[in-house]
């Protein structure tokens, strides 16, 4: 199995940033990332070399500014086809894994270590709260979490996923185990005008729930919190806190991301809210946008 402390998960709820964050730190010279060529060839460890193109010496900067092209490897959320229960909706904890499960994660993580030629791996652990799963598949491993204001969360899901957040979803469907309290606010608003806003409104507040829930289980000195607007308003005072919080130095590739990533793109809101939306956005979500600095 990977080495103590070689394993580091990305973590947060949907449209936190993950992706951002992973496509700016996967990139440094030390770590290994699972690619859309991993996921698609899944039963093939040895894609993981495609990713050793970045360290080409001249070429790999060029790649480097054209990696979001989908003929180019960029990291991507870990494959649900290694392991069955991956593709599970929801969370995962201890009791879901499986010793014949442990062992193939392991090896999985192993190989693109070595194929990839790196001293530590970095992942995005799926949705939404997972870490006591990986963390009993790599004891020790490092979590980073990536928090983002709720409202702006909302206002890019109900525009993004229109299927999950409308008038013939149920919030059960969305969580089978939804805490009662919250069930009854979602039907207190069912058939009318803001019924999508308090759906998603509660798909982040438990999301959310579920990760703090596990991270009370687990060794606070594994478990870097970050936002969202850090990311975007001080990217490298943050990458560097990061990376030496992971046992890295802030590299010229880092900085050469950040000097050409166009940081925040799509944080602004792509939803208006009313202000009855605005009103029963703040009351429903008041605990957590308080806990984190956004109010």
């Amino acid at each position: 199995m990977p080495d103590k402390n070689s394993t580091i998960f990305i973590i947060g709820s949907p449209r936190s940033g993950k992706t951002l964050l992973q496509n700016i730190i996967g990139f440094h010279e030390e770590l290994a990332w699972f690619s859309q060529f991993n996921s698609k060839f899944s039963n093939i460890p040895a894609m993981g070399i495609i990713n050793r193109i970045y360290d080409i010496p001249l070429l790999g900067n060029f790649f480097l500014s054209h990696s979001q092209s989908r003929y180019l490897p960029h990291p991507e959320e870990i494959s649900k086809k290694y392991v069955p229960i991956m593709r599970r909706y929801g969370s995962l904890d201890e009791n879901d894994l499986k010793k014949s499960d442990k062992k193939k994660l392991q090896e999985v993580f192993q190989k693109q270590l070595f194929y990839q030629k790196k001293r530590k791996i970095i992942a995005d652990s799926g949705r939404p709260a997972r870490l006591l799963y990986f963390n009993h598949v790599f004891p020790n491993t490092k979590f980073i979490h990536v928090i983002r204001d709720g409202r702006e969360v909302v206002a890019e899901l109900i525009v993004k996923y229109p299927y999950m957040f409308n008038q013939d979803v149920d919030l059960k469907e969305l969580y089978p185990n939804s805490p009662p309290q919250l069930v009854k606010i979602a039907d207190k608003y069912k058939n009318t005008d803001e019924y999508e806003v308090v759906l998603a409104a509660l798909y982040w507040k438990i999301a959310l729930m579920e990760i703090e829930k596990q991270i009370q289980l687990l060794n606070r000195n594994n478990i870097k919190k970050i936002t969202y607007e850090e990311i975007v308003q001080n990217p490298r005072q943050t990458m560097q806190s990061l990376l030496k919080y992971l046992g890295l130095n802030i590299s010229r590739r880092i900085d050469n991301i950040l000097s050409k990533k166009k940081l925040g793109i799509n944080s602004k809101k792509q939803y208006t809210y009313s202000e009855k939306e605005n009103q029963l956005l703040t009351k429903i979500l008041n605990k957590e946008l308080a806990k984190y600095g956004y109010i």
